[in-house]
């Protein structure tokens, strides 16, 4: 999944960078607009704890990326950074809001919606409290909430509209799910970008060995199979001759 690892490192080395400028990332989002500043806001929060949420929500939605393809993700993800300009836009200026909580709200919310619909509950029943069950995806919808209401109003705001574009996308009502990133950047990215962060987890490697080891067991035991057939028609070629 390199395109959820490049959000995660992005998302990171974005705040780690402006952390250390003049001007503070709680301030990002805010009248009077420019265009640097939305554009930053689009992928920079506010403090160290919202990145720390924000991580192992994007990492789960690794196999959201496997299920749609690195291609499509990276357009979802950047159609849904454009909405989140206009979204800003629409928040401070004509809903009066005197800041939106800057970060990838929208990106990681509209992701959300996708994730609920495209990937099942590997275990419905993992975890169970007071006769509640929680599935797998419990916890990942837990630290979503988390992260919604970090700043209350100013957090809800974006992830609200990050709900709204994902059920947008989804429900296919516009050309929106048949964008596509230009095929000569996406295999550039592949060249140059994708050697340096495609691996497998090691649970992933597992499988990957066993199910090898199992194929080559599989094809040993087929030709030792063979091996006996062809001896034992040879056998009885050589009592017919005897008996003849």
């Amino acid at each position: 999944a390199p395109v959820t690892k490049s959000l995660c490192l992005i998302i990171t080395g974005t705040h780690l960078a402006i952390s250390n400028l003049s001007t503070a990332p709680n301030n990002l989002i805010s009248l009077p607009l420019s265009f640097s500043k939305m554009l930053l806001g689009t992928i920079a929060f506010e403090n160290m704890g919202e990145v720390l949420w924000s991580l192992p929500i994007l990492y789960s939605f690794r196999s959201l990326e496997r299920r749609m393809g690195s291609r499509k993700f990276a357009s979802f993800c950047l159609l849904c950074t454009f909405f989140v300009l206009l979204t800003q836009v629409g928040l401070l200026h004509v809903f009066s809001f005197t800041k939106v909580a800057s970060g990838p709200y929208c990106i990681i919310f509209s992701l959300f919606v996708i994730y609920f619909s495209m990937i099942p509950k590997l275990s419905p029943n993992s975890l169970s409290f007071m006769g509640v069950h929680f599935s797998d995806k419990t916890a990942t919808y837990f630290m979503g909430l988390q992260l919604a209401l970090n700043t209350w109003s100013h957090s809800l705001a974006s992830a609200a509209a990050g709900v709204a574009f994902g059920l947008l996308y989804s429900a296919e009502v516009s050309p929106l799910h048949k964008i596509r990133i230009p095929s000569s950047i996406s295999s550039l990215f592949r060249k140059t970008v994708l050697p340096w962060l495609e691996s497998s987890s090691p649970w992933e490697s597992g499988i990957k060995r066993e199910q090898q080891r199992l194929q080559q067991q599989l094809r040993r035991q087929t030709a030792q199979g063979e091996v006996g057939t062809v001896g034992g028609s040879g056998g009885g070629n050589n009592l017919t001759a005897l008996w003849s």
